[in-house]
């Protein structure tokens, strides 16, 4: 809840331009610094706020970073990433496999 509520500003944005027309796609992105309570110093997070065509609720991706690239950049970059990491899992997994001698 912490990450959406200082996220806020931008959503709020989003609510403007989604309001004209609800049946369209609609994306946004962000940034801040935070301080986790465990956390020594405050790190970097970048956000996407989309909202999918034909539907009324938001979604997020928060992602802590170092990396010095544009958020869309980073939030493109870990997507991506997460998408080869799951299709080697899947490899990975014999029961996905079929060997034939």
């Amino acid at each position: 809840m912490a990450l959406t509520a200082m996220a806020q500003d931008k959503a709020d944005a989003l609510m403007i331009v989604v309001k004209r027309n609800a049946a369209e796609y609609a994306v946004t992105y962000g940034e801040f610094m935070y301080k986790a309570g465990s956390w020594r110093s405050e790190r970097r997070v970048v956000f996407k706020i989309e909202k999918p065509a034909n539907q009324f609720t938001f979604m997020y991706t928060f992602i802590v970073t170092n990396m010095e690239m544009e958020p869309y950049q980073i939030i493109s970059y870990y997507c991506n990433r997460g998408r080869i990491e799951n299709f080697i899992g899947e490899c990975k997994d014999t029961k996905f496999l079929t060997f034939k001698k």
